[in-house]
């Protein structure tokens, strides 16, 4: 099946229900296909692009398990979602697509060439059993942006200390990562760890842990673990926008030194749901009963929260219960 004709309208439009192309898809211009949001198309056999650009427009799923794949070229995610198990020779620009690697299940989408993604694109990570987890396969340079949605499948439970190595490439881009990441909480209060490493193949990997405190996933509770908790304590949404939204000063992006990302949950000390003011005596003891850790007390964990800015709403009412076991309300403006 070869696509020709003016490069502004050669395509085709996919209407409703499932679709499917088990011959071979040649591009001989720019194309674009429109899935419509209640169609699904999947291209079973080869898709080769010749160098030319592929738009995929329209709310409905293009699914790509074509492995038979030649002649580089782009495939421009705009609208939609894009999935499958297949190999795409060439570059995905990601600019507004979910990608969601697999088909009905974990899987592994393959680029050859490069993989970009920008602000409005998200990448979905499904997370099955033990060793069951979808991935992303670079073969050149990925470059991060946009969202990383995880989601962890039904009936599944992480393990503590186990690695999953969502993204690999041979070269990640330098200073970029996820605008946005969304799915770290586990139904169990865990976390999931996101952990950059760019100067790896393996340059974006998932753990996971349960240890509350330990703010930096880095499996241990100690004096690094104080900022965050803090931040976390005084607001979730100002944690993560500290932290995930607009980088972490502790993050060098081009080293991959200190960027390792947990939930604000993880300050839930006690385990009672949310993040008060009665986790912090918690906190305290873990931190100074950790090997060579440096002494806190209480209000220096109080002076890093007060000097936190301001959250989205302009009162906050917290309820404060000391190592005395006195409790106060403090109302911070």
């Amino acid at each position: 099946m070869a696509i020709a004709g003016n490069p502004v309208t050669a395509g085709f439009d996919v209407l409703q229900g499932p679709h499917r192309i088990q011959a071979d898809v040649r591009l001989a211009v720019d194309a674009v296909i429109d899935v419509d949001p209640s169609a699904m198309l999947t291209l079973g056999a080869g898709l080769t692009l010749g160098g030319n650009q592929l738009s995929k427009t329209g709310e409905g799923e293009l699914r790509i398990n074509s492995f038979a794949v030649l002649g580089g070229g782009t495939l421009d995610g705009r609208e939609g979602t894009v999935s499958g198990i297949g190999t795409l020779s060439g570059n995905f620009d990601n600019r507004g697509t979910t990608l969601s690697p697999g088909e009905n299940g974990v899987g592994t989408f393959t680029v050859s060439d490069d993989f970009t993604q920008l602000s409005g694109g998200t990448l979905v990570i499904e997370i099955g059993g033990a060793g069951q987890f979808d991935q992303m396969v670079v073969g050149g340079t990925a470059s991060l942006g946009g969202t990383l949605d995880l989601r962890l499948l039904a009936g599944t439970r992480p393990v503590p200390g186990e690695v999953y190595p969502i993204i690999t490439a041979n070269k990640f881009a330098e200073g970029q990562f996820f605008d946005a990441v969304q799915g770290l909480e586990t139904p169990e209060g865990g976390s999931f760890v996101v952990a950059l490493n760019p100067n790896s193949s393996d340059g974006v990997a998932l753990g996971y842990s349960t240890t509350k405190g330990d703010m930096n996933g880095d499996g241990s509770v100690d004096e690094s673990d104080v900022e965050r908790f803090a931040w976390a304590i005084r607001d979730p949404n100002t944690y993560y926008q500290r932290f995930f939204e607009n980088g972490d000063q502790e993050c060098d992006l081009i080293t991959g030194e200190g960027c390792m990302y947990v939930e604000s949950i993880m300050a839930d000390m006690d385990r009672d749901g949310p993040n008060t003011f009665a986790d912090i005596p918690l906190f305290v003891d873990m931190v100074n009963n950790a090997p060579g850790a440096a002494a806190i007390s209480v209000d220096d964990v109080l002076n890093l929260i007060l000097a936190v800015p301001e959250p989205s709403s302009s009162t906050l009412t917290l309820i404060v219960f000391l190592v005395f076991g006195s409790r106060r309300a403090i109302v911070i403006k």
